[in-house]
């Protein structure tokens, strides 16, 4: 034999060798099954995000009814016979039994406290006593904290706009002075969890730059999609319309942000009205102003979306709207002869204008066939804080099966909730098309055995 072909020939079995026994190591030590999921065009009823309707705290009895129209309430606080003095323990009361009526009813709230909801309100002479209202509101706020969405500012200018009033107009100095102690009041007193809305994207800056509610702080804007300056939300000389919306769309990704609309414009078209609230990651609108808009988006079917109205649209994207697109359920034998594991890979996209408020964790939960919970896992909702318009985040977990799973298969189910006792009308349900199997507030995912009839009973799963 030629001694050079000879090595040839040896060299090309070794490397022959080397790739069969690294395909066969990783055909034993790894095995993948994955699966591509589609989402839907459904209507769901997922908590805090939405259309809302605005109620007075004095209505409790209005609660329970509205809980069937919306899950978003705006609960507005009228203290307007209470400028000389603090609120008495009977006022309080009111705001106490109405948020334990939302919680009743698994109602988010907005909440806003003014002194009046009409023109021409006054605030009380001292602005110290608006001070001592905040710390006595927040103290009932913070008892219900689990059902804040968020707290609009309030206090100051009709209906608790910042505009007009005692303490607004005098000029920007001592404007911008009251602003500032309103939010420091609400800073000191609220509860760290609770976020609170300005009127102006120009207010939030100056709070930024004054060191108050960093991050907590975004945006309410009542006067959405009608003027090129939505009636004064964005009179920032420094910052054109378009530097405005591209400011939101990177600062208030992270906070709720929501508002109503004046009246029809030509900003208030479908595409237009998509594009700037998806710019605001808008989670909250009015479902009662403005009628002439919302009916508007009723008759006229949405661009690019055949066979869905602009409302219908519009409504679905408001806040958060998650989906699986894929699941991966990697396994290998040598860790199923120590015990059995499976790594999960789940890839969720958020079709939503805003991103899955930060009072929500993720949980994958393991059932047997009984439907007794075996275990649960809080995932790292990290990658999640900030996706939102169509992007999307994986998450990534090894799941050490229970021994339970010898006596037969186990079914896994991801809960997206505040935490893992949380009801079903407070867990979120997934947008996936066809349906997931959505019981007692778990997205019911894969089913998972081990495989009897294979060498080493690996753990094996399968789609539900």
């Amino acid at each position: 034999m030629n001694k050079p072909l000879g090595r040839a020939l040896w060299a090309a079995l070794a490397l022959l060798l080397i790739l069969t026994g690294a395909v066969g190591y990783r055909m034993i030590a790894r095995q993948e099954d994955r699966w591509v999921l589609t989402g839907s065009t459904r209507t769901l009823e997922n908590p805090g995000r939405g259309f809302y309707i605005q109620v007075d705290s004095a209505r409790t009895d209005k609660i329970p009814d509205l809980a069937r129209q919306v899950r978003v309430i705006l609960l507005a606080f009228d203290i307007g016979e209470y400028t000389d003095a603090p609120l008495p323990r009977d006022k309080l009361a009111e705001l106490d039994d109405a948020l334990r009526a939302a919680d009743q009813a698994h109602l988010s709230v907005v909440f806003r406290a003014a002194y009046g909801f009409c023109p021409d309100m006054r605030e009380p002479e001292n602005p110290a006593l608006i001070g001592e209202h905040i710390a006595q509101i927040a103290g009932v706020l913070n008892r219900w904290s689990h059902r804040i969405l968020t707290v609009q500012a309030g206090m100051l200018g009709d209906y608790g706009e910042w505009h007009d009033g005692r303490y607004l107009g005098g000029g920007e100095l001592p404007d911008r002075e009251y602003r500032l102690y309103v939010l420091q009041s609400w800073q000191d007193h609220l509860d760290g969890s609770i976020q609170v809305a300005v009127r102006r994207p120009r207010f939030i800056r100056e709070a930024w730059d004054a060191g108050i509610l960093d991050g907590r702080l975004g945006l309410h804007n009542d006067a959405l999609l009608s003027t090129q300056s939505d009636m004064g939300t964005y009179d920032d000389p420094d910052y054109s319309f378009e530097r405005e919306l591209a400011w939101m769309d990177g600062a208030l990704d992270e906070v709720y942000n929501g508002g109503e609309m004046p009246a029809l414009s030509e900003r208030s078209q479908p595409d237009n009205a998509h594009r700037e609230l998806a710019a605001l990651h808008l989670s909250y609108l009015n479902l009662r102003y403005n009628e002439d808009v919302l009916d508007a988006w009723r008759g006229t079917d949405m661009p690019g979306a055949p066979g869905q109205t602009a409302f219908d649209y519009i409504e679905r994207h408001l806040g958060y709207r998650l989906w699986v697109t894929r699941i991966t359920a990697a396994r290998s034998l040598l860790t199923d002869l120590i015990g059995p594991t499976l790594d999960l890979s789940l890839s969720l996209q958020n079709d939503g204008y805003a991103a899955l408020p930060p009072g929500y964790r993720v949980y994958l939960e393991l059932y047997d066939e009984a439907g007794t919970r075996l275990q649960w896992i809080e995932l790292d909702r990290g990658p999640l804080n900030r996706v939102c318009g169509g992007s999307q985040a994986t998450l990534t977990v090894r799941l050490e099966m229970p021994g339970a799973l010898k006596d037969g298969p186990l079914m896994l189910g991801l809960r997206i909730a505040p935490d893992t006792g949380a009801a079903g009308p407070d867990c979120v349900e997934l947008a996936n098309d066809p349906p997931v199997d959505y019981r007692d507030g778990c997205n019911w995912l894969l089913r998972v055995y081990r495989d009897k009839d294979a060498f080493g009973d690996p753990v094996r799963a399968e789609l539900l």
